[in-house]
């Protein structure tokens, strides 16, 4: 029997700051050396929710494009506005992640909200990423990998990485603790 998720918006749970704190900590240093590489970023957040909770609080779309804003401000690059490509799947709210997303992120390129199925998204958004660094933000523990990925390795820590389809591109992939103790994709 699958858990009621039903007022998992109200109000940020506990877990949700702990996971956008570690989101906050990371994807901060991590933008800021990649784009002293000049290579170009791409950002999937494959369960974004809503991207703000009813009781106000940010959630990881939300952060994660201050983030980008805030790097890409204090950045020297010249081409921002493709440096970095923001990508949000999701499956029941996206049309509210939409409008909490609205024009006020638009400034460095407009993210894509995709509505569907991560397991049904993913391989399009890592099509033609040769070259690319992607970094891939997951805190769901039911993920389905698509057969396009040819491996996962789980890393000690929260973080995995894996060939997609285009053996050249490197991606970093946050996942819950839990995920990382079994070889296997949970199903």
């Amino acid at each position: 029997m699958s858990k009621d998720n039903s007022h998992f918006f109200e109000h940020k749970s506990d877990w949700s700051r702990i996971k956008d704190t570690l989101l906050q900590c990371y994807l901060t240093p991590y933008l800021q050396k990649i784009l002293m590489t000049g290579q170009q970023i791409c950002y999937i957040d494959c369960f974004a929710g809503k991207g703000r909770f009813d009781d106000g609080f940010p959630g990881s779309p939300l952060i994660a494009l201050d983030i980008r804003n805030n790097c890409l401000q204090q950045s020297s690059i010249s081409r921002k506005n493709d440096a970095i490509r923001m990508g949000f799947i999701e499956l029941n709210h996206s049309q509210e992640l939409e409008h909490n997303i609205g024009n006020n992120y638009s400034d460095y390129g407009k993210p894509i909200v995709m509505a569907g199925k991560f397991e049904e998204l993913i391989a399009k958004c890592l099509h033609n990423k040769q070259g690319k660094n992607v970094f891939w933000y997951s805190a769901s523990l039911s993920m389905k990998v698509s057969p396009s990925i040819k491996s996962i390795c789980f890393l000690p820590g929260a973080l995995a990485s894996f060939r997609a389809s285009c053996e050249k591109t490197p991606v970093v992939i946050s996942t819950p603790f839990s995920m990382l103790e079994s070889k296997e994709p949970r199903k």
